[in-house]
């Protein structure tokens, strides 16, 4: 082990309602930090945003930035409001009620934590997700396994300690995580065959209508069998809750695509947009209404030229219900992708709210850039309730008109407005290919 100090960024409570007297940060660690079940570090708080400010501390530059997430309340650093700002020795951060001072230390000077929680000098890595393992990865339930590599909270939670398997299925690797619940590539050993785990995660924040939007999460999707939608083979209980598995499909999601490689070009976007189109208009038809489709939650494949749409976590039937999971004015999805009703009231939402989500994506994809761009949450459920997106032919003008004018109609705010039925959609979008004299689409 090397002699070498390392130095942790800390963030020593002064005012506030936290659970814990310090944030305390490794190099290489990121944290972000809010009310909401999202956040990293969850603090309950009504004046922090769901998810409030990120914490960076570079490894090797060893500096620690502090980033507002476009909070509602801002973040000030001295008394004056950032957008991000690089910390210094006796910084004060004051977020909603809470109030910090930065300060620097390193090994000496760190008390050790009890038993299992022993702050180690290097900076470790989960031995499956590679994620650091740091004092607040300890602290929410980081393991020791049996050889002496450490597993991050979340690896821990799924897998026995010193051991890969969870109940049938061999882990490989960890694909990602969501709000309540971790994605996992593993073996079923029973069927032969590569799947996806989709585990919910249990602790606190965990509540019952998670559970039960979960589990309808499976007894929904295991009903829709479409090339353009994730199969869900069936849902299990483990000790600690439950997980779905699912067809495991190698691709990547359409948001960090356009993050990393900018707008899409005309073949694949209308590619896809056929293909997605045909899954809604599938699961509309199913009386099944998916309420988040956006970017990230469609995987392409690009040898296959294949899209599936995933994640129907917070689909629902469309038929009338004694037990309601939606709360009045409850507008789950993301905002970003989400027409007006659902904005108001969820439940209310049908198939055509899914259309909306489709045209708002294919706007990103094709543009670059969100259908609604604001600084606060006011102005944007003004633009929302209000204005129209722009044209993409503002934004791309060598795009046809016809493309154009498809996925504005997707975004009508009225819904008797907009397509109504995804097929409409679709027909549309392979006239468009034809124009552009692209290939048909079986």
């Amino acid at each position: 082990m090397s002699s070498q100090k390392t130095r942790y960024a800390v963030f020593k409570q002064l005012e506030g309602k936290a659970n814990e007297e310090e944030i305390v940060l490794l190099p290489g660690e990121s944290l972000s930090v809010g009310r909401g079940e999202a956040a990293d570090y969850v603090i309950g708080d009504s004046r922090l945003s769901r998810v409030h400010f990120r914490l960076d501390y570079h490894e090797f530059k060893l500096t620690c930035r502090i980033t507002d997430l476009k909070s509602r309340n801002g973040i000030l650093v001295n008394e004056r409001k950032i957008d991000h700002a690089f910390l210094t020795e006796g910084d004060k951060i004051r977020v909603g009620r809470e109030v910090y001072a930065f300060c620097w230390r390193d090994d000496n000077e760190f008390d050790d934590l009890e038993g299992e929680t022993e702050v180690v000098s290097n900076l470790i890595f989960c031995e499956h997700c590679g994620a650091s393992v740091g004092p607040i990865s300890v602290r929410k339930g980081a393991a020791k396994t049996k050889d002496g590599s450490y597993l991050c909270a979340d690896c821990s939670l799924i897998l026995n300690v010193g051991s890969k398997s969870f109940g049938n299925f061999t882990i490989q690797e960890k694909l990602g995580q969501g709000k309540a619940g971790l994605v996992y590539k593993a073996l079923d050993q029973e069927e032969r065959r590569v799947v996806a785990l989709k585990v919910m995660r249990p602790g606190p924040d965990v509540k019952d209508r998670h559970i039960l939007r979960f589990l309808q999460e499976a007894a929904t999707i295991t009903k829709l069998r479409h090339p353009n939608i994730i199969e869900v083979y069936g849902a299990q209980r483990y000790p600690n809750g439950y997980f779905l598995v699912l067809e495991y499909f190698e691709g990547d999601d359409l948001a960090e695509r356009v993050r990393w490689a900018g707008p899409m070009n005309l073949d694949l976007l209308t590619r896809i947009g056929i293909q997605v189109s045909s899954a809604v208009s599938f699961a509309g038809k199913a009386k099944i209404v998916h309420r988040d489709i956006k970017p990230a939650n469609i995987l392409f494949n690009t040898s296959k030229k294949l899209a599936k749409l995933s994640d129907f976590g917070l689909a629902r039937q469309i038929k009338t219900t004694r037990r309601r999971i939606t709360r009045e004015g409850e507008g789950l999805g993301t905002p970003t992708y989400m027409p007006p009703e659902q904005m108001r009231h969820a439940r209310d939402a049908d198939h055509r709210a899914d259309i909306y989500s489709v045209g708002a994506s294919l706007f990103h994809l094709a543009t670059g850039r969100l259908p609604i761009t604001a600084t606060s949450y006011q102005e944007f459920v003004s633009q929302l309730l209000n204005q129209d997106a722009p044209l993409i032919t503002d934004l791309r003008p060598e795009a046809p008109a016809s493309l154009a004018q498809a996925i504005g109609k997707c975004m009508q705010k009225k819904a008797e407005d907009r397509y109504q039925d995804a097929s409409e959609l679709e027909i549309d979008l392979r006239a468009v290919r034809k124009e552009l004299g692209l290939s048909e689409i079986d």
